[in-house]
């Protein structure tokens, strides 16, 4: 085995040596390196979770009902499907009660949280599941808030404005999800009527279909304006996009359009 001299320290003013092998010397320089960078990096996501879990965990208004708290019930919302049909679970009655109280938080959870870098990192941190924490990514918050806004009924008309502004920054599930919620209000939601048109500028084919039926069903005063943008999907580059554009034409009066014509 290779042995070399390492300086250990000064005796009588001159250096001593000892001669050592590499299985027992000290870190060398490259591997004392690599545990800096090492260290850096386990600081530095230790920080980032830190920011991001204080920044989510900051306080805000709770409503309360039988005992838990909004924050609590949502998760119930988590999974389902929507509209209910009479398939009402507790966390709706809970919500329902609430009624404008709720407002603050769900317009809370509809603001983006996360800009797509860090959107990658938050997937990233949990992946990998450091220390047990778990970040919400804003695709949890949006479902949670929409689902609330069905729990409501047509009290969380007031939210419509919200829910427009945020469906550009949505993934593709949740703006699908905001339009059918839309849909349903009708004209009371007119105001999201820019929104959804931008939604038929999207480059996802189902988040284009999912806005062809709410946008016809909240066109309201604007239904001339609404009628000239469908009648450009009947170009759409998708059969879907243009079959479900021709049903929604032919419902809005346009008989012209014939919604089995190929």
């Amino acid at each position: 085995m290779a042995v070399w001299p390492m300086c250990v320290g000064l005796a009588n003013g001159g250096r001593r040596f000892r001669m050592v092998s590499p299985m027992n010397s000290p870190k060398t320089p490259s591997k004392r390196i690599g545990v800096r960078f090492l260290g850096v990096g386990a600081i530095t996501t230790i920080l980032f979770a830190g920011v991001l879990i204080f920044a989510y965990t900051r306080p805000t208004y709770d409503p309360v009902y039988r005992g838990k708290s909004l924050s609590q019930w949502l998760p119930d919302l988590d999974t389902g499907s929507w509209p209910r049909r009479g398939a009402y679970v507790p966390a709706d009655e809970a919500i329902l009660q609430m009624d404008t109280n709720a407002f603050p938080q769900i317009a809370r959870l509809l603001r983006p949280r996360f800009n797509a870098t860090t959107a990658n990192w938050v997937r990233l941190f949990n992946k990998r599941a450091f220390f047990g924490l778990h970040i919400m990514p804003d695709s949890v918050r949006y479902h949670r808030a929409l689902a609330a806004c069905y729990a409501l009924g047509w009290h969380a008309e007031p939210l419509v404005p919200s829910v427009a502004k945020a469906l550009k920054q949505m993934d593709s599930g949740s703006q699908m999800f905001a339009a059918q919620w839309l849909g349903g209000l009708g004209s009371d939601a007119e105001s999201a009527v820019p929104a959804l048109i931008e939604m038929l500028r999207n480059t996802n084919n189902l988040v284009r279909y999912g806005a062809v039926q709410p946008l016809a069903h909240v066109c309201g005063a604007q239904r001339d304006a609404v009628i000239s943008v469908l009648q450009e999907c009947l170009n759409d580059t998708n059969k879907i996009v243009q079959s479900e554009a021709k049903i929604a034409l032919f419902n809005m009066g346009e008989t012209h359009v014939n919604p089995g014509a190929k």
